[in-house]
């Protein structure tokens, strides 16, 4: 499955917006943050559907140089695999695993504050089905955008989850 049919948005501090192959470099430097988030942010709770309350481990592999991030998330002793990359296309992907199966994909750029997550066929979305928080701190997920979350999903649709503050 391609990247979406848009080009990737960066909006940069410095105020200059960055699209497509363009941004590679914000691309790369939005996998280092996810990678670092990880590390920093190692438990967080589902806040909604029928697993809130629930506690997810992250964890971070360190990859070789030149490899991807890989971020494993556990709950109740079931682990998934979250490989990050930058694409030439200016996107990022997020393929999630389990047993060695992918399960899921998403792309995500950083048009404004917020980390904007599209599914596999979605090329826009006035207001996208997946986010992150701008300090990497919460996550939602539509499961309509992404079916394999259904189980979890609240009243409303979505998965949300948040750190867990020590």
């Amino acid at each position: 499955m391609s990247s979406p049919g848009r080009p990737s948005h960066f909006d940069s501090a410095t105020g200059r917006d960055l699209t497509g192959p363009e941004a590679g470099p914000q691309a790369e430097a939005l996998v280092a943050r996810l990678a670092m988030a990880a590390e920093i942010y190692p438990h967080w709770r589902i806040e909604t559907g029928p697993a809130a309350g629930r506690t997810v481990e992250v964890s971070v592999r360190d990859p070789l140089v030149g490899d991807p991030v890989r971020i494993v998330l556990a709950l109740d002793g079931a682990a998934i695999a979250v490989t990050v990359t930058a694409e030439a296309s200016g996107w990022v992907l997020l393929a999630v695993e389990r047993d060695g199966a992918e399960i899921a994909r998403a792309h995500a750029d950083c048009p404004y504050e917020e980390v904007e997550l599209l599914p596999p066929g979605l090329d826009d979305a006035a207001d996208p089905p997946g986010r992150m928080g701008k300090r990497l701190d919460w996550i939602a997920l539509s499961a309509a955008a992404w079916p394999v979350l259904g189980a979890l999903a609240g009243p409303d649709g979505f998965v949300v989850a948040a750190v867990v503050e020590a």
